[in-house]
């Protein structure tokens, strides 16, 4: 997306390409979508459902009111998807010490 050139058409900032609850436009801008359930509170990334890879969609921590940036801001409940390794790196090391 960074080397975009074009402005992305009406579709595609309606578009939920990654599924995760926020339109494209949504993720991009930061900017409330009303026909989403989701409020974002920031800038996210389209193609990745879940931006900062705590197992929450982005869509459900707009909803929750978690940050979708900060993997240790997430309601346990609402983790859907398998972390990404940095979050289980960072529970490895919170755990042993």
């Amino acid at each position: 997306m960074a080397s975009q050139t074009v402005a992305p058409s009406a579709a595609w900032n309606s578009a939920d390409c990654d599924n995760d609850g926020l339109t494209n436009s949504e993720e991009t801008t930061g900017v409330n979508d009303p026909s989403t359930p989701g409020t974002p509170t920031t800038t996210t990334n389209p193609l990745d459902p879940d931006s900062d890879d705590d197992g929450v969609t982005d869509g459900n921590e707009a909803i929750d009111g978690t940050n979708p940036l900060d993997p240790c801001s997430f309601v346990l409940a609402s983790q859907t998807l398998t972390p990404g390794a940095e979050l289980g790196q960072m529970a490895t090391v919170m755990v042993t010490v």
